[in-house]
């Protein structure tokens, strides 16, 4: 790499050049996530076909509080230079908060609304094959010897994997049970005098813990993440939701929503594909989806009936949407026009972002969000931060949430979110 090196430094005029090198890695532990142990800040996204990405150190990052500022992202031009392996595409990885209009409360406090960054090590897991990739934004006074020691000693100990075992202790409920009922009795009067179709009430479980929190098992059916944003704040999750997924023009989501616990007693998997509450919950966001997905598409594709999607504990309703986007879009405008979906929101959405804001005790922060990545071309995935929690050195906030429409019983519900959590609880643990 260091002839690379040399070379890119004497093609400094101005304006910093951003290096890349690439190379294929032999890399025989089963668990990529474990590895960031070893270092501070991190990120890990592992998806259910397989492949994976982490991300340690940053090269380069951008903090921003606006829907415009993230659109602006879309513009961003480097001095690119990349050298090794296949020359892989650029990415940013990161995510994207529930609510962009209101400034964080506890526990989110100094936590950016949105944040995307290009590391400056990234390992990637394609077709079981391993890539590593450097990063380093080069000037003129940048010192070779010392990025190459830097780069030397992250090559001896990326490989070791420091798996310590974790131990979750909780520490309670808010709101408690009668808080929760409460805020539903208030909230499901909207829904009565039909001011309001839908709304997803969330609440929070919070554990003490030792260390560091990881998603340490593959969950059927999810996507599995991590997302430093420091040293000591670190937002997880397992989710089943895919919002979107670009690559060359075609792109790919579904309606998830509707909700039957795998340890309800003589409820069968077809009454649950007929149960009038589940499937018309399910409608509010295949509708959404369709209407926002118009605006770029004249070419949408949709299974005519939904099929169940099975979890560890849980199975969902689902119906997968895809097709062909017109006008080259950016991935990150269909991003900002799908979410929040009903799925994690309600209908409509005005009303019920203003509930949500009035009536649930906790903040969501980047819940209910998204996180994920996207290239120079305007592809790549973006996954829905449902089953997530924030950990702050030794405290984890973990989220659930379950949708309210007519006819909703409060011990369903709350039974509903107890299943969501221990399907992520069960993954750290």
């Amino acid at each position: 790499m260091i002839k690379y090196l040399k070379q890119s430094l004497k093609l400094i005029k101005k304006d910093p050049i951003l290096f890349s090198y690439t190379k294929k890695i032999r890399f025989n532990n089963s668990s990529l996530s474990s590895i960031t142990n070893n270092f501070n800040q991190t990120f890990h996204f592992g998806y259910n076909n397989g492949s994976e990405y982490v991300g340690i150190k940053e090269c380069i990052k951008y903090d921003l509080n606006s829907g415009e500022e993230l659109k602006s992202l879309k513009n961003i031009n480097f001095n690119y230079i990349r050298y090794g392996y296949k020359n892989k595409n650029l990415k940013l990885f990161g995510g994207v908060a529930f609510d962009l209009n209101e400034d964080f409360k506890k526990p989110w406090e100094g936590i950016p609304k949105i944040s995307f960054l290009i590391p400056e090590i990234l390992i990637e897991k394609n077709k079981n094959q391993y890539y590593l990739s450097f990063f380093k934004l080069l000037n003129k006074d940048s010192d070779i010897d010392s990025i190459m020691n830097d780069y030397n000693l992250f090559l001896k100990i990326f490989k070791k994997i420091n798996d310590k075992n974790n131990k979750l202790e909780f520490i309670k409920d808010s709101p408690s049970f009668y808080e929760y009922e409460k805020t539903f009795k208030k909230i499901t009067k909207y829904i009565e005098d039909k001011s309001i179709d839908k709304i997803i009430l969330s609440r929070i479980k919070s554990f003490s813990t030792k260390n560091k929190c990881l998603i340490k098992k593959e969950s059927k059916n999810c996507t599995n993440f991590h997302f430093d944003f420091d040293q000591n704040k670190r937002f997880l999750g397992s989710t089943p939701e895919k919002i979107i997924d670009i690559n060359h023009m075609k792109f790919k989501t579904h309606a998830l929503a509707g909700t039957l616990r795998k340890n309800q007693n003589n409820i069968r998997i077809n009454d649950f594909l007929k149960n009038k509450k589940e499937l018309n919950e399910h409608k509010f966001v295949i509708d959404d989806l369709l209407k926002k997905l118009n605006k770029f598409s004249d070419n949408i594709n949709k299974s005519d009936k939904p099929e169940i999607l099975e979890l560890e504990h849980l199975y969902h309703l689902n119906t997968p949407i895809e097709g062909l986007i017109k006008n080259k879009t950016h991935i990150l405008d269909l991003l900002l026009n799908l979410y929040p979906t009903p799925a994690v929101l309600g209908k409509p959405s005005k009303k019920a972002m203003s509930l949500i804001k009035n009536y649930e005790l906790n903040d969501r922060g980047w819940y209910g969000g998204c996180i994920g990545w996207f290239d120079m071309d305007g592809n790549g995935r973006f996954d829905v931060t449902i089953r997530s929690a924030l950990q702050i050195k030794n405290k984890l906030y973990c989220y659930a949430g379950s949708g309210l429409i007519e006819s909703a019983d409060i011990e369903y519900e709350w039974l509903e979110t107890e299943s969501k959590f221990k399907h992520l609880i069960s993954l750290i643990n």
